[in-house]
């Protein structure tokens, strides 16, 4: 089985500052609802699904007009499931493996973490805007394979203003249900 290490990583930062704010004495509570680790409306659930097609269609028209050669490169992630059959039970697996491994730990540090301390210290606009732009970066490691797959990142930066909205929204509560389809 293999370890989902970026959800490892991800996560600390919010382990870490929920450590410290124990020590502090803080209640307990209030940490989680900073990190946005609190149980989400339903509705915002389906909310969530509902935008993540959107950056997820508007990334699949981009892969289609990219060179097909770009995306066979080892470094882009649809190269894990070259090998696999197309059918419903794969497409579920990716699915999951993509929420566990890669989607909740993006969620746990760019909008519970990071989002949340920018919007609280600098207001909606200004602190989504910086916390979309910093989901960014590490997206734009894409570049090093290859400068023309620039366009990948539109849809990433889409992805990152919209759920930190709906983190927003949602009065600090994050899922990844949306960005499974991302």
């Amino acid at each position: 089985m293999e370890i989902p290490v970026a959800l490892i990583l991800f996560s600390l930062p919010s382990f870490i500052y929920l450590f410290i704010n124990k020590v502090r004495k803080q209640d307990t509570r209030s940490i989680f609802r900073n990190i946005g680790w609190a149980k989400p409306n339903r509705k915002y659930l389906l909310i969530g699904l509902a935008l993540g097609l959107i950056p997820g269609l508007f990334a699949f028209l981009i892969t289609k007009y990219l060179p097909p050669d770009l995306l066979e490169q080892p470094g882009i992630a649809q190269m894990a499931y070259s090998g696999w059959s197309l059918s419903i039970a794969s497409f579920v697996l990716a699915l999951l493996r993509e929420a566990i491994y890669t989607a909740l730990g993006e969620e746990i540090l760019f909008r519970g973490f990071i989002g949340g301390l920018l919007i609280r210290r600098l207001g909606f606009a200004a602190g989504n805007i910086f916390q979309s732009l910093i989901f960014l970066l590490p997206h734009a490691l894409i570049l090093t394979i290859d400068a023309n797959l620039w366009p990948i990142l539109i849809p990433q930066f889409i992805a990152g203003w919209l759920f930190g909205w709906l983190f927003f929204i949602n009065r600090g509560v994050l899922f990844q249900v949306g960005l499974l389809i991302v």
